[in-house]
């Protein structure tokens, strides 16, 4: 699989692979035949790849169940973390620095509100989130309308 593997298929493929050769090379006796080790890996890559298929395809179960649910709050771009992480972004960029300058204009004494942290790894999600979301509405708007724009923002046909 090359490098325009934007599915991911190809570094699964990859690994599963990998993980054949490895096992021969560590468990198997090193006395096989180079025939024996083809079969060998063949029958583990086939077990390794039909593990893989059955998660891929839970995976798939799972997402086309919330897709087609019809409550629009929970399969419209997970709200709940758009929103709360819009709101931490607001308070600690917006709202609590101005409510700490009003004050002191004011002459009050007060110190600054407190900063919600929110770990590294959250903004990376957040981010990711909001940014398909946001990629997914603009082209829904320009009237594309495929399964993947589907899949991001929970449309319909």
């Amino acid at each position: 699989m090359g490098i325009f593997d934007v599915s991911g298929l190809g570094s699964v493929a990859d690994a599963v692979g990998g993980i054949a050769k490895g096992i021969i090379a560590h468990f198997l006796p090193p006395t096989m035949t180079d025939e024996e080790k083809v079969a060998a890996e063949n029958q583990i890559t086939a077990v390794i790849a039909a593990q893989v298929n059955t998660i891929v395809g839970a995976q798939q179960a799972v997402m086309v169940a919330e897709l087609q649910q019809s409550d629009i709050y929970t399969k419209r771009a997970r709200p709940t973390v758009v929103y709360a992480g819009t709101a931490i972004f607001i308070w600690n960029g917006i709202v609590g620095p101005l409510i700490a300058w009003i004050a002191s204009v004011y002459g009050s004494q007060i110190i600054m509100p407190p900063v919600l942290n929110l770990p590294n790894e959250f903004w990376l999600a957040w981010g990711g989130v909001v940014g398909t979301y946001s990629i997914g509405r603009s082209l829904e708007k320009t009237g594309s309308t495929n399964k993947v724009v589907q899949a991001i923002t929970g449309g319909k046909k």
